[in-house]
């Protein structure tokens, strides 16, 4: 779908920067998160990391909050007092 026969110019910028914004933040939040993750469960653990909402759309802003799942692919390897919420 072409978005520029329905969008004007500055509707088409915002929906630029937003994206850009959130590509950069996710970047950013990925290879903090994957650290920290490595650096407690061991550079070994597979795991993934999901977002939700405006994040996962790539329409944040710095008002944006942050909604995301950290799935480790085994939780039995996971010591009692790192399972469950945070």
């Amino acid at each position: 779908m072409e978005y520029s026969n329905y969008l004007d110019e500055n509707q088409l910028n915002k929906i630029k920067e937003t994206k850009e914004f959130s590509e950069k933040r996710l970047e950013e939040i990925r290879n903090s998160l994957g650290k920290l993750i490595q650096d407690n469960y061991g550079k070994n653990k597979s795991f993934s990391i999901v977002t939700t909402g405006s994040y996962a759309r790539k329409e944040a802003s710095e008002q944006s909050d942050l909604d995301f799942f950290i799935i480790f692919d085994d939780e039995s390897e996971l010591n009692d007092d790192k399972k469950g919420n945070y």
